[in-house]
């Protein structure tokens, strides 16, 4: 039994270096299997001295935060990019701002959206855009953070099987080869980086997938109730995140060695916390954030201080804001900004 694991370990090992190896030498970008990422990465790359700030998180991120409108409220102390990116978690978040940071070496100030743990839907399982950047690390934070998390035991149960999954075909990449392909037969979209090309796309004025996005807002049109839903449970989480919600201790651990990492780097950091998040993901990031004390934090979740983005004249679907809540949304952050500016000088 011993001789056929230690042959079966010698033949998987060998079948990993070998795939490793291949992938190494076709030099693909970090972000070649998401488009998205990919288009924004491909176009910061070719404009990095025209930026010193960047945006990173989720759909919040890239639908809500004006960049364009940011740099004017900073009086243009900011150039900025917005790498939001859709359906992505904390893991990729921090993937990404590790990478942003290496190739970009003029950015001075960095905000991040602080979002909860991936435990993988079934139909994201299996596809390229899951498992093209998965590594180590983001396994094991993932991992330990749903431990850490609010979750029940089928849910924990799924997310550790998911993401070692994706973990395992992400090391052996025995699939990836026809994404690879495609993706080299595949140009960057430049209508993923908004009118303006700075990333930033506010919802209804998209070019890809205005549809799906329309009948996301329809859900929220036909039933008004999602709002109320979305309200209080921001109401609940920060009302009780102290004695009645389980602290994330790995996730927490993650925020803050990130944190360390950009200062070292001469970095500004910028904990964002985006409003409008269904309760059981906020149960999971709002106390470790809450409970972050090394850099600024914005804080836009909370309802009970921020009621215009639990406004439905404010909310374009139940999970994002609209035109008038970006308008909204981004001066928030600039005025977060402006003033810790003004006391750091």
């Amino acid at each position: 039994m011993k001789k056929f694991l230690f042959k079966l370990f010698l033949i998987l090992s060998i079948i990993v270096a070998i795939n490793n190896v291949i992938f190494f030498t076709f030099n693909l970008p970090f972000c070649w299997g998401n488009d998205i990422a990919f288009s924004k990465e491909d176009f910061l790359i070719k404009h990095s001295k025209d930026y010193n700030t960047v945006f990173i998180g989720t759909s919040k991120t890239y639908w809500q935060a004006d960049v364009s409108a940011f740099d004017s409220l900073t009086l243009h102390k900011t150039k900025s990019f917005n790498f939001g990116i859709d359906a992505i978690a904390e893991a990729e978040i921090l993937d990404y701002t590790n990478h942003l940071v290496t190739i970009d070496k003029n950015i001075k100030y960095v905000f991040i959206e602080t979002f909860d743990i991936d435990l993988i839907v079934d139909h994201n399982l299996h596809t390229c855009r899951q498992k093209y950047w998965f590594n180590f690390n983001a396994w094991w934070f993932t991992i330990k953070s749903i431990w850490g998390s609010d979750y029940g035991f089928g849910d924990k149960c799924r997310g550790y099987a998911y993401n070692t999954i994706t973990f395992v075909e992400w090391l052996l990449k025995w699939d990836l080869l026809k994404d690879v392909n495609r993706f080299k037969h595949t140009p960057s979209n430049a209508d993923y980086l908004g009118n303006n090309q700075t990333g930033f796309v506010a919802l209804g004025d998209e070019k890809i997938d205005f549809d799906y996005h329309l009948s996301y807002r329809n859900r929220l049109l036909k039933d008004t109730s999602i709002n109320k839903e979305i309200t209080d449970a921001s109401v609940w989480v920060f009302t009780h995140y102290k004695d009645s919600v389980k602290f994330n201790t790995a996730f927490y651990n993650g925020l803050e060695s990130e944190i360390k990492n950009l200062q070292s780097k001469n970095i500004r950091v910028f904990l964002v916390m985006s409003p409008r998040t269904h309760e059981i993901q906020l149960k999971n990031f709002a106390p470790p954030f809450m409970e972050v004390v090394d850099c600024e934090k914005i804080n836009l979740a909370d309802a009970r201080y921020n009621p215009e983005f639990y406004d439905i004249k404010n909310a374009y679907d139940p999970t994002h804001l609209n035109k008038a809540g970006d308008k909204i949304y981004t001066e928030k952050i600039a005025k977060a900004f402006n003033e810790d500016i003004a006391k750091a000088k």
